[in-house]
């Protein structure tokens, strides 16, 4: 759930001049791209999980803080979608 917050409300960025994508890699992304991007990496962590599942909490947990910490920050500076 988190992740999917997550890409709405990067696309909104990314279409939205009110607002400024602070990640590098996708701030000259079109949102279409950045969606792409953001679903191929997850699918990385769950195939990285899959093939490492001594280490599955560590390689889903952090990406997935890394996401809800985005979504709260974006919802303080009133990024909606």
């Amino acid at each position: 759930m988190a992740k999917t917050i997550d890409i709405m409300q990067t696309r909104e960025i990314l279409s939205n001049d009110d607002y400024y994508e602070l990640n590098p890699i996708m701030k000259n992304m079109t949102p279409d791209e950045a969606t792409l991007t953001m679903i191929g990496t997850w699918v990385t962590v769950y195939l990285l999980a899959d093939n490492y599942p001594e280490y599955r909490n560590w390689i889903i947990g952090l990406p997935l803080a890394v996401s809800l910490m985005c979504v709260t920050n974006n919802f303080k500076i009133g990024v909606r979608f």
